[in-house]
């Protein structure tokens, strides 16, 4: 049984859009205008950081349509590489980050949904957890469910940052220094720090990628193209124009300092601190409720197709009778819980966001490596100097963060190559793939014939099928 296809241009873009537009832009300005020093750099950073975005996105959409099918960049590193790095990416990805992304997400829904309705602070997890179960089974009751309510979720959204654009349009604020200028005065000079930086508003940004999931469930595969070029474009510039409203309002040292911008930006705009805590809290639950949709979707799809590929128990795998792939997003759910009730999130940017970055590095750089093989041009081919720009760009990404927080980089890379001793311990001595080691630890062959099903097989001498059916039937007796 296959996925089904029911995925539309407009749903594909409200995907896009709905899982970029989360939580990062109203947490991550602060950290990025303390990482430049200054309102100019800043908004040339979230100018970069979307025209990056846009770059990699559509690298990944040659690599979709050139690889179409199940897996997006499980399948896309096992085929330009080899299966150990296939995995590494399958083990970093189901295991770690998406289960940590979606459990982030949920749980600042939770802390935002319970400033806005206010009780004990129990009820932070509570509201997480009953966010996570409503994601989990409306992906798991139907695609369409899913899909109808992030185009709807994504409406609402994008209506939001306009709104907040529009309110700092009047009337005039004066911020407590020259930040509204937005000059390139006290610009930091030290990589390090725009490394940093960078990561922030690429956090904002994440999500780009999550079509590469998608490729078979779309009616019109070659329809992506459009979804990438229409939503990544919208983002950047909602980002853009939203982060002048901040500083036109804000003071520097505001945004910097700010745990949740939206409620402090809403909190002066409106006059009122309570009514910005109630309605900045919804603005910031609702985005991440739309951005944890999109999450579950594309992890979901990653579990159930390296489960069919062979890097995960056959049985993460199956689908549902309305073709659902319910035990993945099970899965992914129930690992996304426990981070949620056991674990503070407060560094998972900064410790996974450089494994992230490599693997799309690995994934782009492999756009560059495709073309100087004997194999048949894709649909679509992206003008080769964006995945070498994207790639030179990443490599410095990756790498720049290691100078100004050393122990999550390393930390961070350690879980990457811990995939290897795990691939290696999952393979069997004789060789066989992973596959067959999972079936063989989880069903064990000998005890599961089905004597039936062999007399059937075809064979050229019967006689001796039916030799080996009955020496089966006497090994299980025995």
């Amino acid at each position: 049984m296959e996925l089904k296809k029911n995925i539309t241009l407009w749903t594909a873009m409200s995907y896009v859009v709905g899982t970029i537009i989360g939580s990062g832009i109203y947490s991550s300005p602060g950290n990025v205008l303390d990482g430049v020093g200054s309102g100019g750099a800043a908004i040339l950073l979230w100018a970069a950081a979307g025209a990056v975005a846009m770059a990699g996105a559509l690298c990944y959409v040659e690599l979709g349509l050139r690889f179409s099918g199940e897996g997006g960049e499980m399948t896309y590193l096992k085929e330009i590489y080899n299966d150990q790095v296939g995995f590494m990416f399958t083990w970093v990805n189901s295991v770690v980050t998406r289960p940590a992304s979606l459990a982030l997400v949920c749980t600042i829904f939770g802390e935002h949904l319970h400033a806005a309705v206010g009780g004990p602070d129990i009820l932070q997890k509570v509201f997480s957890l009953a966010g996570l179960t409503i994601l989990a089974s409306i992906n798991g009751f139907s695609s369409s469910s899913s899909s109808g309510m992030q185009r709807a979720l994504t409406f609402v959204k994008v209506l939001t940052l306009i709104g907040l654009m529009l309110l700092a349009a009047f009337p005039q604020y004066d911020p407590q220094d020259d930040l509204a200028e937005i000059s390139l005065s006290n610009t930091s000079g030290y990589i390090g720090d725009w490394g940093a930086a960078f990561l922030n508003g690429l956090w904002a940004y994440d999500g780009w990628n999550g079509l590469a999931y998608a490729t078979a469930e779309m009616n019109d595969p070659s329809e992506i193209r459009n979804a990438i070029l229409i939503g990544v474009p919208l983002c950047t510039i909602l980002y853009i124009m939203v982060n002048i409203a901040y500083m036109k309002v804000l003071s520097g040292s505001v945004i910097e300092e700010s745990d949740s911008i939206a409620i402090d930006y809403l909190t002066v705009v409106l006059g009122s601190d309570s009514a910005g805590r109630v309605v900045g809290s919804l603005v910031v639950a609702i985005s991440t409720f739309g951005a944890g949709n999109g999450i579950i979707f594309g992890a979901s799809r990653l579990v159930f197709s390296a489960s069919r590929g062979g890097f995960l128990p056959p049985c993460l795998g199956g689908l549902s009778p309305r073709q659902t792939p319910l035990r993945s997003i099970l899965c992914q759910a129930s690992m996304a819980a426990i981070l949620i009730s056991f674990f503070d999130f407060s560094a998972l940017v900064v410790y996974f966001g450089m494994p992230t970055y490599l693997f799309y590095l690995l994934n782009i750089f492999g756009v560059i490596l495709l073309r100087y093989r004997d194999t048949p041009p894709p649909p679509y081919q992206v003008p080769l100097p964006l995945p070498v720009l994207f790639s030179i760009f990443a490599s410095v990404l990756v790498v720049s963060p290691a100078f100004s927080m050393p122990i999550p980089t390393v930390a961070a890379g350690s879980v990457v190559l811990l995939g290897l001793p795990v691939y290696y311990l999952m393979r069997s001595t004789s060789g066989r793939c992973l596959g067959s080691w999972w079936a063989a630890q989880l069903v064990p062959s000998e005890r599961e014939i089905n004597l039936t099903e062999m007399i059937n097989l075809e064979s050229s001498d019967g006689e001796d099928e039916l030799t080996l059916a009955t020496t089966a039937g006497d090994d299980m007796q025995a």
